[in-house]
C-alpha cells in the first residue's frame, strides 16, 4: 500500500510540473557515489529569458607573482557578462566584439600563488580535479549604482 502510494504521489508531482508553467533554474547534481564511473556530473539549466551569456570557458591554470591583485567583476546575467582584451582568463576567452568595451572592475582582492584550471559560465562550474560550486540564482546589489 505505501509503495502504490508513493508511486502515484511522484507521479502526481510530475504532472503537477509539468502542466505549471514555471520561471526557475534547476541545479542537478550526481555525486560520485551515485555514477557508475564515480564521475562527478552537475548542470544548470537557466531559464533567463534568452538574455543569458550561454559562454563556456576553459581558463587555464596559472601561476601568479607574489602579492599579485585579482580583479573582482560585476556579475550580470546577460550578454556580455564579461568583456578582457588582456586575455587574462585564458587566450581569446571574454574578447572583445566590435563596440565592446573591457568590463570596469569593481576592485580587486588578493590573488594566490597558483590557480587550478577550471571551466567557467554563467554561474561556476568545476575546476580541473572535479570540484565544483554551486550558487543561487539571486543577484547581489552593487552599491556602486546607486
Amino acid at each position: 500500500f505505501f509503495r502504490a502510494r508513493m508511486i502515484c504521489s511522484v507521479w502526481g508531482l510530475v504532472l503537477l510540473a509539468l502542466l505549471v508553467p514555471a520561471e526557475g533554474c534547476t541545479v542537478l547534481l550526481a555525486a560520485k557515489g551515485a555514477t557508475t564511473d564515480g564521475s562527478l556530473l552537475t548542470s544548470h539549466s537557466n531559464d533567463g529569458d534568452g538574455i543569458t551569456d550561454g559562454r563556456l570557458f576553459r581558463v587555464p591554470a596559472m601561476t601568479h607573482p607574489p602579492n599579485s591583485r585579482r580583479p573582482v567583476y560585476p556579475s550580470p546575467e546577460t550578454y556580455p557578462r564579461l568583456v578582457l582584451s588582456d586575455g587574462s582568463r585564458g587566450t581569446g576567452n571574454y574578447a572583445p566584439t566590435p563596440g565592446q568595451s573591457d568590463t570596469r572592475p569593481l576592485g580587486d582582492i588578493p590573488q594566490v600563488n597558483a590557480t587550478h584550471a577550471l571551466f567557467e559560465a554563467t554561474y561556476g562550474i568545476m575546476n580541473e580535479h572535479g570540484l565544483s560550486a554551486g550558487e543561487s540564482t539571486c543577484s547581489s546589489v552593487s552599491w556602486e549604482t546607486f
